[in-house]
């Protein structure tokens, strides 16, 4: 009986269900074959320093872990396997291979491991989902039968749960398998995490004092770290992580989901030249859309690691791993921050953006989810309405078609940017080779050629950039994400993609596709300035609290009740600002400026301190500043700017 395929045959491979059946008639026929294949097999040329090497990860399955998203069979087939491994090694870029044994005495059969470096997979035992999951016995590879294979060295998971019992079990193994490797000159690969049971499920800590805490751990097991290598997962501030060890080190791909507890791409961190290399796992063996087989491509002249995909593909994948760190108090946050895509597709953006999110679809829906919508202005108040929902730790992208799908865009980015809250914008532009020109219903200007409809988001933006060249999609993403999470600079990121280069292709580095965080800023006040705003109420005797959006977004509002009732300071809130008290709360006057209520109008008229909080005292609030009749009146004011910006 033939097992069902699990993805499209790839290009270029043989589709015939038998086309593996030889490695049974082997096994069945002469067993022996396996070990006169390693004898005879080409070693690596050997290792150098300096010189990154690309190892693909094939052991997954040896652990149970065959899903892939709502998959839970996807790897299952295991001549969809063979034909990803050998495609992958194939690659003169990838320059071996980490698997257990079934996988590797099946790539020696095919002759895919000549010339490659080969990495066994020692421990298999804690099953995905085990009960004791954490007791994870050695049941694969042995350091003699490594070297009777002629293997460069054995990998081991060295899982670190300090309230679990058999963890200092493993630990122990692991030492031993250590020595035993290095007595034989082998390589001793230990992946370290520090992980917990949380929900019936084991999580490692991607946290970067975690990554340190467990180099630290592992790198001591053994009676001699002459053969030891790390495996790193990449995580934030991964140059104070590679500074925690001199041990050779490579650094993990893991799922391309890339979620909090999923290992990231993997970059090489700038001057560590003791990073090894970098370990694909997942990434290569995975089921996928055709289009995504060039995953692993290649190195850069810089000795980066990248991906060749097309702009719009880059820029799809790129805006699915990024996410908003936050901390208020105690409560730590790590979130989306762009966690889908709104969209009407047409001329412009079809076969670019929507091409790139249709294959998304089919092969990580989770990565970028797409939201039909019914008009572009539409959607553009949904993310600015979400973006204030979620108190601008979140937002929407949006693509848009060439002219009026653009143009209906500009109301929503003065919107976002008029109120401080982020959306991310990205119109599609007209063609930058100029080489079907004019397009349909381009806006035509003879005497300016370098003029599309899209200039006129750049009034309305807080950010406004044109992709013109795919090299720039880098710096534009990036210095738009900056503006979206910079609470003094939030607004509308317009980032224009012409046409034809959404689809041209380029060298993608893999770092720029890593999971990155964009933190939250909330500096605290200068020592200076508290002793003079504390003087200034303490001689105040008609003080009025103005609290607007600011409180708010800075999860403020417990902070300025107790303010409020400590002082009897009264509180009126702008537009911005509604609910920073409940409206039945003692201190609460409700609205003030134009559309306010006649108590706070009249308690502002009279103040002589106007402490605003979290407000750019806009016209609306100091109704065309008239508000604040008290000749004598002085302000403090608290923003996370400490002045008004634009």
């Amino acid at each position: 009986m033939t097992a069902p395929t699990t993805g499209a045959p790839l290009q270029g491979v043989d589709a015939d269900p038998r086309r593996y059946s030889h490695l049974t008639a082997i096994r069945l026929e002469d067993p022996a074959a396996v070990a006169r294949a390693a004898a005879a097999r080409r070693r690596h040329p050997g290792l150098k320093y300096g010189k990154q090497n690309f190892i693909v990860a094939a052991d997954h399955p040896a652990r149970g872990a065959i899903a892939v998203g709502p998959n839970p069979t996807a790897m299952a087939d295991r001549r969809d396997l063979l034909d990803r491994l050998q495609l992958a090694l194939a690659n003169p870029a990838v320059d071996g291979v980490l698997a257990s044994p079934d996988i590797m005495d099946d790539l020696l059969l095919l002759g895919a491991l000549e010339g490659k470096l080969v990495f066994g997979s020692m421990n298999r035992g804690g099953l995905a989902g085990l009960v004791n999951e954490f007791d994870d016995r050695f049941t694969g590879h042995t350091a003699a039968a490594l070297e009777d294979f002629g293997a460069d060295g054995g990998k081991m998971l060295t899982r670190i749960c300090l309230g679990d019992p058999d963890t200092v079990s493993l630990l122990e193994a692991t030492a031993k398998a250590i020595d035993s490797l290095a007595g034989r000159g082998l390589i001793a690969m230990v992946e370290p995490f520090l992980s917990v049971r949380k929900n019936g499920k084991v999580r490692n800590d991607l946290s970067a004092d975690a990554v340190i805490k467990s180099i630290g751990i592992a790198a001591g097991l053994g009676s001699t770290s002459a053969y030891t290598w790390m495996k790193l997962p990449v995580v934030a501030e991964m140059e104070r992580v590679m500074a925690a060890t001199t041990l050779p080190t490579v650094l993990l791909g893991g799922d391309r989901r890339a979620g909090p507890d999923r290992g990231p791409h993997p970059p090489l961190p700038p001057g560590r030249r003791c990073c090894r290399g970098c370990g694909h796992g997942r990434l290569a063996v995975e089921p996928c859309c055709p289009e995504q087989h060039h995953r692993i491509t290649g190195v850069n002249e810089m000795g980066t690691a990248t991906r060749t995909m097309t702009v719009a593909q880059a820029a799809v994948e790129f805006l699915g791993n990024q996410y908003t760190v936050d901390k208020v108090g105690s409560e730590q946050y790590r979130g989306r921050l762009i966690p889908g895509v709104f969209g009407i597709f047409g001329h412009g953006n079809v076969a670019g953006v929507g091409q790139a999110l249709k294959q998304c679809q089919s092969s990580d829906p989770a990565l970028m989810p797409y939201y039909q919508g019914r008009n572009e202005q539409a959607q553009s108040h949904q993310a600015v309405g979400y973006a204030r929902h979620t108190r601008r730790r979140a937002t929407f992208a949006i693509s848009t078609s060439v002219g009026p799908g653009s143009t209906n865009l500009l109301t929503g980015a003065a919107l976002a940017t008029t109120n401080r809250l982020p959306v991310l914008l990205l119109p599609s532009d007209v063609f930058a080779t100029r080489a079907a020109d004019p397009v349909l219903q381009q806006l035509e200007r003879p005497d300016a050629h370098d003029v599309s409809v899209n200039d006129a988001f750049r009034p309305l933006s807080r950010y406004f950039d044109r992709v013109s060249r795919p090299e720039q999609l880098f710096s534009a993403l990036l210095n738009g994400l900056r503006v979206l999470t910079d609470p003094a600079d939030t607004g509308a990121v317009t980032i224009a993609l012409p046409q034809d280069v959404q689809a041209e292709s380029l060298a993608v580095p893999v770092e720029f596709l890593a999971p990155r965080e964009w933190r939250i800023r909330r500096p605290e006040a200068d020592d200076d300035d508290i002793r003079r705003a504390a003087n200034a109420l303490r001689n105040a005797k008609s003080p009025l609290i103005l609290a607007g959006g600011g409180v708010l977004y800075a999860y403020a509002e417990g902070e300025l009740a107790r303010l409020a009732e400590a002082t009897g300071i009264p509180v009126g809130n702008t537009q911005a600002g509604v609910g920073v008290l409940p409206w039945n709360h003692p201190q609460s006057l409700g609205a003030i400026g134009s559309t306010g209520t006649t108590a706070a109008n009249a308690v502002a008229a009279n103040a002589d301190l106007v402490i605003g909080i979290g407000t750019r005292y806009e016209d609306f609030t100091t109704a065309s500043r008239t508000a604040f009749q008290n000749p004598d009146v002085t302000f403090i004011n608290i923003n996370a700017l400490g002045r008004h910006r634009g």
